[in-house]
């Protein structure tokens, strides 16, 4: 899947940030509404997503999204093209599908909220909510605590659903963002022993530590441990390069159980993958502009524990 800004792979809570940059809608305001931007298409293979999600295009396969809801006032699973796949939405919010949804097997709405489809619904589905279709419902289509509309036209839902333009915006904010990350320069250090690197946070008066990696797959490919000595810092920024040439697998263990508290805080800027697979749990935020991404076949689920309420989510105050 080609993924435009994915938020903490470990399920570990969201990272918002204040800062300098602005765009059509703010990074600050994306990532704490989202946990996965995907500008194109996605397929998902059996994981889950904790948070609410956002795709430009088309959505297949099978999946669990909104598992520890956040981002108030937003459905759970926002579609910009055809949704055919099966699916549990877990949490309020319902789903908005601006194309056709075509249900696989299953799809299972277990939390309230309105849902808005802008196409046809065919197959077997459960909604729970007031459900909004604007062409024809064909199959085995239950609605719970709400009302099922057909016919109902595309125009006159239509400000419930996402538009090119609204993807385009995302991606050029995010993009924005991601290059002014890339002008920080590097407070902190990185040393390595044997296939151990440590990350060495040395925070500047604002408390945000980074790093830069110029040697990405290189790097990688030479340690199977990573160990961070946080200190001080309170945000840390790690800008990634040097993955432009071929396949950048990441499957380091983070240790001291590190993983889901990096999350809260931290953001890794990959300024030039084109290709990530990630075979762990993984510490921390991506940022992936131009990369397609792959996760393990089993879901990373360690971090399912933590908070995902507003008040959890740390934020820049400052920039670095």
């Amino acid at each position: 899947m080609r993924v435009a800004y994915l938020f903490a792979v470990s399920s570990a809570a969201l990272l918002t940030v204040s800062t300098a940059y602005a765009g059509p809608t703010t990074p600050s305001d994306l990532m704490n509404s989202y946990n996965l931007i995907v500008f194109g298409n996605l397929t998902n293979n059996s994981q889950h997503v904790d948070g609410k999600t956002y795709v430009g295009g088309n959505v297949s396969g099978s999946g669990d999204y909104n598992q520890k809801p956040v981002g108030v006032n937003l459905p759970a699973l926002t579609v910009g093209g055809n949704f055919s796949g099966s699916a549990n939405i877990n949490g309020t919010g319902g789903i908005a599908v601006t194309g056709n949804f075509a249900s696989q097997n299953y799809y299972n709405q277990n939390g309230l909220g309105t849902s808005y489809i802008g196409g046809n619904l065919t197959g077997n589905a459960n909604f729970k909510g007031d459900l909004y279709v604007g062409g024809n419902i064909s199959g085995n289509v239950n609605v719970n605590d709400g009302t099922k509309h057909q016919n109902f036209g595309l125009g006159s839902i239509a400000s419930h659903l996402t538009s090119p333009a609204t993807t385009t915006a995302m991606q050029n904010t995010l993009g924005g963002y991601s290059s002014w990350l890339d002008t920080l320069t590097a407070t902190s250090t990185i040393t390595q022993n044997g296939m151990l690197a440590t990350f060495n946070a040395t925070p500047n008066a604002n408390g945000v530590a980074v790093f830069d990696i110029n040697n990405a797959i290189d790097f990688f490919n030479s340690i199977n441990e990573i160990r961070f000595n946080v200190g001080s810092a309170t945000e840390i920024v790690v800008n990634v390069s040097g993955a432009s040439s071929g396949l950048l697998t990441i499957a380091e263990n983070f240790l001291d159980g590190i993983a889901p508290s990096l999350g809260l805080n931290t953001i890794w800027n990959f300024t030039d993958a084109t290709d990530i697979h990630i075979d762990r749990q993984f510490g921390g935020s991506i940022l992936a502009l131009l990369a397609d991404v792959r996760l393990a076949t089993v879901p990373m689920r360690k971090g399912r524990s933590l908070p995902r309420t507003p008040r959890s989510m740390p934020r820049f105050t400052t920039t670095a």
